[in-house]
């Protein structure tokens, strides 16, 4: 995937101040958002349209989930 590349554009995004989010655009537009949950608590966060979690394969539809200290990595799957 052209989004892991040493080259890609990357991009902190302000999602919410217990999430680290960063997207990375690879060549052709793909593109991946990392979040990290820096706290113990759960967080829920929108998500326009669908998402898979590139870790542990699951979709996710108009929110995604963190548990404390998760970690996701999303490809938008919305079409």
């Amino acid at each position: 995937m052209a989004a892991f590349s040493p080259w890609a554009a990357q991009e902190v995004l302000d999602v919410d101040p217990r999430v680290f989010a960063v997207r990375r655009t690879g060549e052709g537009g793909s593109s991946v958002v990392s979040l990290t949950n820096l706290t113990g608590d759960p967080v829920s966060l929108p998500w326009a349209g669908r998402a898979r979690d590139l870790l542990d394969g699951t979709t996710l539809d108009g929110r995604v989930e963190l548990d404390g200290y998760a970690v996701r990595w999303l490809v938008d799957v919305t079409g």
